[in-house]
């Protein structure tokens, strides 16, 4: 936090750091002349500009220890910070790039989930993903130029819109990984403000799907305020308000952020069996789609995932005490205006104001993600 113009490292988070194996003085400055060399020549940018001189990281920006956890890739300790106030929308003086600039520089392919979850925690904590540094770059540019599938990936389900220039810097990419990232760009476009815009449901519900986070803003107007004065579909407005929860919860798991969880938990609208299904292992494989479970294993969120667990125990134990049945023989409508002859589970805990549907047919259950279009 700052006060004036002194930067005061939080106490938690300073002694972590200075605890840290690789937090020496000299590894920091190693790590920060790394860091400004490689930001002032990415793919031969700043040279080509003649307008642009490349300039070093300001000392608000140096001495803060958000930049410290992004150098050593902590993403725990980069929590703990926002969690104490730090402020997510320091802006570089010299360059006009943003932490998120930091970790795009920052991020090596080989370590990358050490800083993924670093975009979910900048862009809960408010961090805005879409800015430009003085010469137009964005994290989401610098992160294609740097083949960061995942990074990107991240970016764009947090709100980051791709520009035109971002397609030609992914088209230079050599080898598979220009194919995983064009996969990945094409998955996560166009946004959801153009797609709203343009009234295409299906593109939204693609989005919907790959977790594309619901709760942005542009201009002070948040994304379902616009749906519901501009688009007024009443299919891409629902799409919207269904899923807007369930995706806080998702990003709240890819943080690491427990508290975020716990507190997100409590909304009746979540869906625990929510899942991105835009999610590959790689470019040869099928899609795999990733669940809360396998979100918080991937990432190593120990702690979230046994929050999850428990409140899938707590659903079942909820729904297994109060399960009441309806059986149809003549085809009766259930649902919204969909026949089925076949019997009709409903179950109602106590911890939830809706009913969970689950449809069993003659051989085998529908999931319960296919109830919320019945």
């Amino acid at each position: 936090m700052q006060n004036g113009s002194e930067i005061i490292v939080p106490d938690v988070v300073s002694m972590k750091l200075d605890n840290h194996d690789n937090t020496d003085k000299n590894g920091d400055e190693r790590r920060l002349n790394s860091l400004n060399s490689s930001m002032s020549s990415t793919n031969g940018e700043l040279q080509q500009n003649s307008h642009y001189k490349p300039q070093a990281l300001d000392n608000k920006i140096t001495q803060s220890p958000i930049t410290k956890c992004i150098l050593v890739g902590n993403h725990r300790l980069l929590l703990e910070c926002f969690i104490q106030g730090e402020d997510p929308n320091v802006v570089c003086s010299n360059s006009g790039r943003t932490y998120l600039h930091l970790i795009s520089q920052a991020a090596t392919t080989d370590r990358e989930l050490n800083w993924l979850p670093m975009v979910y925690q900048m862009s809960n904590a408010g961090a805005d993903v879409g800015l430009e540094d003085r010469i137009g770059m964005t994290a989401c540019r610098l992160a294609i130029s740097k083949k960061l599938v995942q990074i990107v990936a991240a970016l764009l389900k947090c709100g980051a819109e791709l520009q035109e220039s971002d397609w030609f810097y992914a088209e230079q990419i050599r080898g598979v990984a220009k194919s995983e990232m064009l996969e990945v760009m094409r998955r996560h476009s166009p946004s959801y403000w153009s797609a709203v815009h343009d009234l295409t449901p299906h593109k939204v519900n693609r989005l919907v799907k790959a977790w594309a986070r619901i709760n942005v803003s542009r201009n002070g107007q948040t994304l379902v305020e616009y749906a519901k004065q501009n688009a007024r579909d009443e299919v891409i407005i629902k799409l919207l308000l269904h899923h807007e929860a369930s995706i806080e919860l998702a990003h709240a798991v890819m943080a690491g952020d427990r508290d975020r969880v716990r507190t997100l938990l409590c909304d009746n609208a979540v869906d625990l069996n929510t899942c991105d299904t835009s999610v590959k292992n790689n470019f040869f494989e099928p899609v795999a789609p990733l669940t809360l479970n396998g979100a918080a294993i991937k990432l190593g969120h120990l702690e979230v995932l046994n929050e999850i667990i428990a409140a899938k125990d707590r659903q079942k134990s909820s729904s297994s005490t109060s399960v009441s049945s309806s059986t149809s023989a003549d085809g009766k409508y259930f649902g919204r205006g969909r026949a089925f002859p076949e019997t009709v589970v409903f179950y109602k805990g106590s911890s939830s104001s809706e009913e969970v549907c689950q449809i069993r047919t003659a051989s085998q259950p529908v999931t319960s993600a296919l109830c919320s279009i019945l």
